[in-house]
């Protein structure tokens, strides 16, 4: 019995020696020279690239609101007969098809280049566009194209059934400031400022001039944006990460049809995030 559980021991003693030995030479194994390690989190030098999008969850501004009022002020006109609904630009309806404008796929996205300043402020620069779709009914001429002689403008019908279409598009530059209060962590929260400006397009509809409405119904012109959002990064690698970011931009907008607007949206967005600077370092 003895000697059975000396042999016993024997063998323990071995299996550790050779499951211990080996891992404990493989964790001493020298690093290769001038190797180090990747850093995690943010740091002073770092270089972020990141692409994110996702849904706008509040939209405001005078825009819509005048989107709002033209809505309304077709309606009353329908109901007091000035303004005939047909189907399909056929047979006349009953004003009780009238419905509320709609917004669909509104959408944000956005791409960013962000330099880590100091271990805590970033700078960057990003590129942003939000997208939005409307579903209205829209102003139509009459087929016989009359004219109001006390206006000179061209009568016009609403066609009963919605359409669909594109009602806001922009494409804006930012510069960007950041701040992370914690720095070389796996999680790296952070607020960012943005500011910038850019392009846009938006079949926006005119009041006092229903010809423009008719003829040309998109007008094309420029932002100025301020915004502020509020993430954070997960680096699952010294390399590579997952972003996650809600935020809110204000635009200050002027085009061909209008000298002033304002459209607010908050938008929830996720996307993937690159450390540029560790990734060209080990690249090799």
């Amino acid at each position: 019995m003895i000697n059975h559980n000396h042999s016993i021991i024997h063998f323990f003693n071995l299996f550790l020696l050779s499951a211990v030995f080996p891992a404990t030479l493989i964790g001493q194994t020298p690093e290769p020279a001038g190797y180090e390690k990747p850093i995690i989190g943010f740091y002073k030098g770092i270089v972020l690239m990141s692409g994110h999008s996702g849904s706008i969850f509040d939209k405001s501004g005078s825009l819509l609101d005048h989107e709002r009022y033209i809505n309304n002020s077709l309606k009353a006109q329908a109901l007091m007969g000035n303004a005939p609904l047909k189907i399909l630009g056929n047979a006349s309806t009953s004003p009780v098809f009238l419905i509320e404008q709609e917004y669909n796929n509104k959408h944000q996205l956005s791409f960013d280049i962000e330099y880590g300043f100091t271990s805590h402020i970033g700078i960057g620069i990003s590129w942003m566009s939000t997208a939005m779709d409307t579903r209205r009914q829209e102003q139509l001429p009459l087929p016989e194209n009359f004219t109001n002689i006390a206006t000179g403008v061209p009568s016009f019908y609403l066609e009963v059934i919605p359409k669909e279409r594109s009602f806001y598009r922009d494409s804006i530059l930012l510069g960007s400031v950041s701040w992370h209060p914690v720095d070389e962590e796996l999680l790296d929260p952070y607020i960012v400022f943005r500011f910038g400006g850019g392009t846009l397009k938006t079949a926006y509809r005119e009041i006092y001039n229903p010809m423009q409405n008719l003829l040309n119904p998109d007008s094309a012109g420029f932002t100025t944006t301020a915004g502020i959002g509020a993430g954070i990064n997960i680096m699952l690698t010294g390399e590579f990460g997952l972003k996650i970011e809600i935020n809110h931009t204000k635009k200050y907008l002027r085009s061909e049809h209008f000298s002033y607007a304002t459209l607010n949206t908050s938008a929830l967005t996720a996307g993937v995030v690159l450390n540029w600077e560790n990734i060209s370092r080990y690249s090799y």
